[in-house]
C-alpha cells in the first residue's frame, strides 16, 4: 500500500486483525484499549497512504477466521492497484504545464487518447496517436509539426533551447523555432 505506483500480484485477503495472545494478567480494559489503539493506527496509516478508510472499516467487519479475497474491482476501489492519487495529481500538474494547458484540458485530452488510440495498434502508430491527442491535434497535424520540429531542432542544443523549439513548433504551431 505504501508505493506511489501500486500493483497487486496474486491475491489480497482481508480480515479483522486479532491478538495472538495476551499477557496472563490482561484485563478487559487492556484489550479494549489495545483494540482501539490498533484501529486508530490502521486509520492513520490509511490516511498517510491515501487509501479509503473504507478498506480498514471493511477489514474490521470480517471475522479473523473468515478472510475475504478482494476482487479486481475492490482492489481498484480501495486504491490498491492504482497510482497514489496525490502522485497522480503531481504528474498531471507537470504534464499540463509541459503542454501549456490546464489540468482539466490535459485530463480531457488524456481521456481522448484512451478513446481514439486503440491498444491493438502497432506501438509506433499508438505513440503517434497518443502524442497527437495530448497536443490536441489530428495525427496529420501532429506528423506535419513533428517533421518541422525534426528538421529544425539541433541535438547539440541545450535542453532549454530544445524545449523552446518544441513549444514553438509542436504546441504553438509555428513553422520556425
Amino acid at each position: 500500500m505504501g508505493a506511489v505506483e501500486r500493483e497487486v500480484y496474486g491475491k489480497v485477503g482481508i480480515h479483522r486483525p486479532y491478538f495472538g495472545q495476551f499477557p496472563h494478567d490482561a484485563q478487559s480494559d487492556d484489550v479494549v484499549r489495545e483494540f482501539d489503539s490498533q484501529h486508530g493506527q490502521l486509520h492513520a496509516f490509511a490516511q498517510e497512504m491515501r487509501i479509503p478508510f473504507a478498506l480498514i472499516d471493511r477489514m474490521y467487519s470480517i471475522e479473523p477466521v473468515d478472510m475475504v479475497v478482494l476482487s479486481e474491482d475492490e482492489l481498484t476501489y480501495y486504491g490498491l492497484n492504482r497510482v497514489d492519487p496525490a502522485f497522480e495529481e503531481i504528474e498531471i500538474m507537470k504534464q499540463s504545464r509541459w503542454f501549456m494547458i490546464t489540468p482539466t484540458e490535459y485530463r480531457r485530452r488524456l481521456r481522448s487518447s484512451e478513446h481514439w488510440c486503440d491498444a491493438a495498434l502497432a506501438i509506433d502508430d499508438w505513440v503517434r496517436c497518443y502524442n497527437a491527442a495530448l497536443l490536441g491535434l489530428s495525427i496529420e497535424q501532429y506528423e506535419d509539426r513533428r517533421f518541422e520540429f525534426s528538421i529544425q531542432m539541433d541535438e547539440g542544443w541545450p535542453e532549454d533551447r530544445k524545449r523552446e523549439c518544441y513549444v514553438a513548433v509542436m504546441i504553438q504551431g509555428k513553422r520556425e523555432c
